[in-house]
């Protein structure tokens, strides 16, 4: 069994190998535990940027340790673009070290803030479990938002696909990603440019984004 893992994901993989060492089913739902006092903090923080008047509040972590997992940086500025009408708060995050790459995707505005480097990962996951929709690419904070059952934009494109993604998939979680014949190739791409990532475009995001938070309210 440990063996023949072909067509499995390193989750599959993994919860495999422990249920082979432990002789017995194991509960393969992903949880992140979080304290309710950091919870609070986090509100509390939050609240100094909104104090309660935006609509919905939507997260974003645009950016991982591997640039060609990242959805082109001019794509989430066209779509912070598509948010300016709307009255939803949109908090960015990430490392310290991704804070001014950060603050390159976002136009001026009142709704869109940065908050790169002021959390540390529990923040960061709080901050996660206080949104009403979280947007992420191909990296932990997509996996720390499907822990806590979060209503999910995952714009995962194709390298790593059947790798990462999709596991245990729940209905809240949306993972776009051009369906290319090439996916699987954990991004060692042979194109011009990254048909499988490149070609989800901001408008479908962004309708997806409003169609996920309107069926919040029925």
């Amino acid at each position: 069994k440990i063996f023949d893992l072909r067509g499995k994901t390193e989750f599959g993989k993994q919860s495999l190998v422990l249920e082979s060492i432990l002789n017995r089913k194991i509960d393969r739902k992903t949880k992140y535990y979080l304290n309710n006092d950091i919870i609070s903090e986090v509100s509390s923080k939050l609240r100094t940027f909104h104090n309660g008047c935006y609509e919905k509040i939507i997260v974003i972590n645009p950016l991982s340790d591997i640039e060609e997992k990242n959805w082109p940086g001019k794509y989430y500025y066209e779509l912070n673009n598509l948010f300016g009408n709307d009255n939803y708060l949109v908090v960015y995050q990430g490392s310290i070290k991704q804070k001014n790459k950060i603050n390159k995707l976002i136009p001026k505005s009142k709704n869109i803030i940065n908050v790169a480097g002021e959390y540390s990962l529990t923040q960061s996951a709080s901050l996660i479990s206080i949104a009403d929709l979280f947007i992420g690419n191909d990296s932990g904070f997509t996996h720390i938002a499907k822990a806590l059952n979060k209503s999910t934009i995952a714009i995962i494109g194709g390298g790593s696909y059947g790798s990462f993604f999709p596991y245990l998939e729940n209905r809240n979680e949306h993972l776009l990603f051009n369906d290319v014949d090439c996916k699987g190739c954990e991004w060692r791409c042979i194109h011009e440019k990254r048909f499988c990532i490149e070609e989800i475009t901001p408008q479908q995001v962004y309708d997806l984004t409003k169609k996920i938070l309107a069926q919040q309210h029925e």
